[in-house]
């Protein structure tokens, strides 16, 4: 990994100020490649793909589900992150998909009107990130 500069809980108390903060901590593995974006605005972005289990599931005995092979039944949930900073492309590209990340990443919501009406999307702004492992050959 390149240099990736950090945030400090100083700077982050300095930036805010009397602001509210959402942060989320996610780890799970990158589902593809990262890819990089070109903004309305010219600049690049990154973004990828991160699935992140959930518990495994229970029946009703509260017993954990089991599939045929013995392997814990899991669903995931797949995030969306977004990476603005201008080197993010640089140290990103050498990540694979199976990964696993640690991330954590500023929350917004979005409202984007629809023919439908309005729909709120969560966007998930990465802070920083750290590998947690590599894919296994």
């Amino acid at each position: 990994m390149l240099g990736l500069a950090r945030p400090t809980l100083n700077t982050a108390k300095a930036t805010l100020g009397q602001r509210g903060y959402a942060k989320a901590t996610l780890i799970g593995r990158l589902g593809a490649k990262p890819e990089v974006r070109q903004a309305g605005n010219g600049k690049s972005y990154v973004t990828y793909n991160l699935a992140v289990p959930k518990p495994p599931k229970r029946n009703e005995e509260g017993e954990v589900v089991r599939d045929e092979q013995g392997y814990t039944v899991r669903d995931t949930n797949w995030f969306t992150i977004f990476n603005f900073r201008p080197t993010a492309a640089q140290y990103m590209a050498n990540l694979e998909p199976g990964t696993q990340l640690m991330v954590e990443a500023s929350l917004e919501t979005r409202t984007t009107p629809t023919e439908a009406g309005n729909v709120k999307d969560l966007l998930l702004r990465e802070i920083s990130h750290q590998v947690v492992s590599r894919k296994k050959n």
